[in-house]
């Protein structure tokens, strides 16, 4: 299998189960790893043939608009909303990390990671 990695995409969104993450927002990153025939991408240079992931960008920052209470759910939506735009995708890891999350103590990150395979 092939794959397409797209990495560590940055954004400021408003999720999260308290009052200050829906009002100061925090730092969230998401990475995606797509299994798809990108065979004659590679063999033509036809971006036609290939996942335009300036898009799958636009996809993601479309999702990180619409709050959510949990990370879960929103990694969900991004997941579904790549999915129904790319039918050809085969397979597809989504993580979506909330940075510096909210809570008594030091964590770098909090993670989500969701994995897709498509039923033959």
């Amino acid at each position: 299998m092939n794959y397409l990695l797209i990495e560590n995409m940055r954004f400021h969104a408003f999720h999260g189960v308290m009052t200050n993450e829906n009002i100061i927002g925090g730092e969230y990153t998401v990475t995606l790893k797509i299994g798809y025939d990108f065979s004659t991408a590679a063999h033509t240079d036809d971006i036609n043939a290939a996942i335009d992931y300036g898009n799958l960008y636009s996809l993601i920052q479309e999702e990180m608009k619409t709050n959510s209470r949990l990370i879960e759910h929103l990694a969900q939506r991004i997941q579904d909303a790549i999915l129904s735009a790319y039918p050809q995708i085969i397979s597809m890891e989504t993580h979506v990390s909330k940075l510096n999350p909210p809570i008594e103590g030091e964590m770098e990150k909090a993670s989500i990671q969701l994995n897709f395979t498509r039923n033959s």
